[in-house]
């Protein structure tokens, strides 16, 4: 969404800010404009479960309290993908220092892009993106479910509200140990559904 706004045509395949220093040289990256999006981090982990969970083969599809569980480095099963989900590794270089100018919260990313828009020159209106493909795509795959009578899933509610993904406390507990950085940085935090 954001690349399409900004006019560029790169795939940037999450990279972080040490990726583009050793790329770059890191003198270069500190003369440019550099910015990133924060997202609260239990609707950042939903969404990875989202995403990962439906492109997996509906069988090994598990319960997302099960599933970010596994994601903990501490509790890892080996042969389980594991994704980097502290956003603020992300944005340190290779000492650990935080190079990112401007930050977004995703939350409030239609207001927050407005001045960086202005920066850069360009268009303050974020293209959709896709958003609503998710709900499609939750959807689908319920279908599947009734089809192959495997036990559902509410992939359909959690893509609405991503707080009722959160059956567990040790769920909820361990995206605030994943995502302690923003968390800490920003004043995320985890508000049950109401």
């Amino acid at each position: 969404m954001i690349l399409h706004a900004v006019g560029e045509t790169f795939d940037s395949q999450h990279k972080t800010i040490a990726d583009y220093c050793a790329e770059l040289t890191e003198p270069v990256v500190r003369r440019r404009f550099v910015f990133a999006v924060v997202r609260n981090p239990w609707e950042r982990a939903v969404s990875w479960y989202l995403f990962f969970g439906l492109q997996a083969d509906p069988c090994r599809l598990v319960p997302f309290a099960d599933w970010i569980i596994k994601r903990d480095p501490a509790k890892h099963t080996e042969g389980e993908p594991l994704f980097p989900f502290d956003q603020m590794s992300f944005c340190r270089n290779s000492s650990g220092e935080v190079l990112i100018d401007t930050f977004m919260r995703f939350e409030s990313l239609d207001a927050d892009f407005v001045p960086v828009a202005e920066r850069l020159g360009v268009s303050p209106i974020i293209p959709d993106g896709g958003r609503n493909e998710k709900m499609e795509a939750a959807r689908q795959r319920e279908a599947m479910y009734d089809q192959f009578q495997l036990p559902r899933i509410d992939l359909v509610s959690i893509a609405k509200d991503y707080r009722s993904a959160y059956t567990t406390q040790a769920s909820i507990d361990a995206v605030a140990r994943l995502e302690q950085g923003v968390i800490d940085r920003f004043g995320y935090d985890f508000s049950p559904c109401s």
